[in-house]
């Protein structure tokens, strides 16, 4: 568990909500980054069980479906600025993401994905499906995943006709355009985590 420094662009005039006891900033004005520095957030969520990726991985062997095509990023500019709660409740995701991908935790680390995006993503990450049986073989500290956790930026929060999220983010040295859906229980998953160098984009 490590500190992380977390830079949240206001969206819109309000109060910055805090993440998991982060002190809150000072009211922003629409478009002003707001910074908040020293939060912590643990790999806390519980983890996929192989079971369900396998089936995952199946389901999306059997229908390929292009990852692309899950991400708003060439959408930029035609949905509505999200509020300081949604931009929270994305950036806590991405935080919870560092902190599993720090301890290497890959099934947590997935649990932060909806099943879209696994469906979509699984078989282009493992050759087969005997490789992703022996994920539960790699345990913390053992995969190549992990490694300090990163600084986390989030921009540019907008939300889409179809109830889904897009923003801009700076995650450690990587820079990507992250698409959101919300779960049932109102935390956000990973639909798309597009770090593609696409014409356009």
């Amino acid at each position: 568990m490590r500190n992380l420094i977390l830079t949240i662009s206001a969206v819109n005039e309000g109060t910055a909500t805090p993440v998991d006891g982060m002190p809150a900033a000072a009211t922003p004005i629409a478009g002003t980054p707001v910074t908040a520095v020293g939060t912590t957030m643990t790999c806390d969520i519980a983890p996929r069980t192989i079971e369900e990726l396998l089936t995952l991985y199946d389901e999306g062997t059997a229908s390929p479906v292009d990852p692309f095509t899950l991400g708003h990023r060439d959408d930029v500019g035609t949905g509505t600025p999200a509020d300081d709660e949604t931009a929270t409740g994305i950036t806590s995701t991405l935080l919870r993401l560092a902190a599993c991908q720090s301890t290497a935790d890959q099934l947590q680390s997935y649990a932060l994905y909806s099943d879209d995006a696994l469906r979509a993503v699984l078989p282009l990450t493992f050759q087969n499906r005997d490789e992703l049986a022996r994920l539960p073989e790699q345990t913390p500290g053992q995969s190549t995943a992990g490694g300090p956790s990163r600084e986390v930026s989030v921009s540019d929060a907008e939300l889409f006709a179809d109830g889904r999220v897009g923003a801009q983010v700076a995650f450690g040295s990587e820079f990507a355009y992250v698409t959101f859906v919300q779960a049932p229980d109102g935390t956000w998953l990973i639909d798309l985590f597009d770090d593609s160098e696409r014409a356009g984009a």
